[in-house]
C-alpha cells in the first residue's frame, strides 16, 4: 500500500508525476467519461500518460477497458470492435 502519495508514479520524458497527481487525473478522466460499471470502453491511443489515466479511470468506474494501439491496422481495429 502506498503511504507517500508524493512519490513518483510515472516518469514521462523529463516530467515526474506523483501518485497524488496521477490520482487526480484518473478521477478527472472518470468524471468526464460518463463510464458505467461493466461497460466496455475502447481506448485508442499512442503510448502516453493520458493512456494510463484513461485505463485506470475505466477500472476506477468498474468498467472494462479495451486498449487499442494507435498503430493498429484498420483490420485489427475492426476485429477488436467486433
Amino acid at each position: 500500500m502506498i503511504t507517500d502519495y508524493n512519490k513518483t508514479a510515472i516518469i514521462a520524458s523529463d516530467k515526474r508525476i506523483s501518485f497524488s497527481e496521477m490520482q487526480q487525473h484518473i478521477q478527472h478522466f472518470a468524471h468526464v467519461s460518463g463510464q458505467h460499471a461493466k461497460e466496455k470502453t475502447v481506448i485508442f491511443s499512442e503510448n502516453r500518460t493520458g493512456w494510463i489515466y484513461a485505463i485506470f479511470s475505466v477500472w476506477f468506474c468498474e468498467g472494462i477497458a479495451v486498449p487499442v494501439d494507435a498503430m493498429s491496422t484498420v483490420e485489427d481495429v475492426a476485429y477488436i470492435l467486433r
